[in-house]
């Protein structure tokens, strides 16, 4: 096995979990470079189990209380480091994949929340008149731009108070931003709904990775 594809686990906020949440994704960093001329078997058979013990102690900590994920400062403070630079000998493909619900809100210490996505009025007011005048995006993502980034968005899922209502509002805001970065592909289909199922839900992600 002599490839140079990359896994990582990140997290949009490293004080999340009050430190415990980056604690554990330090430890899901997946690069095959890094084993090179070995068993595919051996690397893999390891590497599932170390995956599925840490994903599991993440879910657990965000059972318990998180702050929110702040994409505005991952997309400015985190993310330019991430990314892989082609060369005349490698060409990169930087995928990068968010599981949200689609609204970015986060906690204050006060327990109210600030919202970075538009509020739910807002969402009314483009579902039924196409106005986006009210959106605003974060304005530490102005002066990024990310031409060789694909990102997808995973289990985009409306609230009750805003079924039927808040989806379009949502991909809407979230397109408008992503064109904003440059990012690659924010003029193609990257949001995928929640899905009733985990088989449909695995399909989407073999679809973002299917070069075919």
């Amino acid at each position: 096995m002599n490839s140079k594809d990359r896994l990582l686990v990140d997290i949009a906020d490293p004080e999340q979990g009050q430190g415990q949440f980056k604690t554990i994704a330090d430890s899901l960093l997946f690069d095959l470079s890094d084993f090179k001329n070995k068993s595919n078997r051996l690397y893999f058979g390891s590497a599932r189990n170390k995956f599925e013990c840490n994903i599991k102690q993440l879910y657990d900590l965000a059972k318990k209380r998180t702050t929110g994920a702040n994409y505005a400062y991952y997309f400015s403070e985190k993310l330019p480091s991430r990314i892989k630079k082609s060369t005349l000998t490698d060409d990169y493909r930087n995928i990068l994949i968010i599981i949200t619900d689609g609204y970015l809100e986060l906690s204050r210490k006060d327990g109210g929340k600030t919202s970075i996505s538009p509020a739910h009025d807002a969402l009314i007011e483009y579902s039924l008149k196409g106005n986006s005048s009210s959106f605003q995006y974060p304005r530490q993502t102005i002066d990024l731009t990310f031409p060789d980034l694909e990102v997808y968005l995973l289990e985009v899922n409306e609230r009750k108070s805003g079924q039927g209502i808040d989806f379009k509002g949502l991909k809407k805001w979230w397109t408008e931003w992503f064109k904003s970065m440059n990012i690659k592909n924010a003029d193609e289909n990257f949001i995928f709904r929640r899905q009733d199922a985990i088989s449909f839900s695995i399909k989407e992600v073999q679809s973002i990775f299917d070069v075919n």
